[in-house]
């Protein structure tokens, strides 16, 4: 039986907007709280598991094929998730609005 998965793109002003965006936290027995993401281990993107693989990408660029010239396109963290349904739909409820974008011709896509 093969699995299903979504495909998504996320935009973020800077790359901790959308860590902090995917955390959750829990408030500690003795006060305070812990932030814990299942995304990012604290240095990286865990970019493979069962559920979800990630592709980080960053701000867009593009390089002018006759000169070289690298151009800033859009200067926000982009990155692509392929998750199961079940994922794509607690991430698409957690993010703020605007988070989680249908770009019309993806610069970066998944195949199939």
């Amino acid at each position: 039986m093969s699995q299903t998965f979504e495909k998504l793109y996320l935009v973020a002003p800077l790359e901790s907007d959308l860590i902090t965006a995917l955390s959750t936290s829990h408030a500690l027995e003795g006060g305070g709280t812990i932030s814990q993401n299942r995304f990012h281990d604290g240095e990286n993107w865990i970019t493979l598991e069962p559920e979800w693989c990630i592709q980080p990408i960053g701000p867009i660029r593009e390089a002018d094929p006759e000169t070289g010239e690298v151009t800033l396109v859009d200067g926000r963290f982009h990155m692509n998730i392929k998750c199961t349904p079940e994922l794509a739909t607690w991430i698409t409820a957690k993010l703020p609005e605007g988070m989680v974008v249908d770009p019309v011709t993806p610069l970066h896509t998944w195949s199939d």
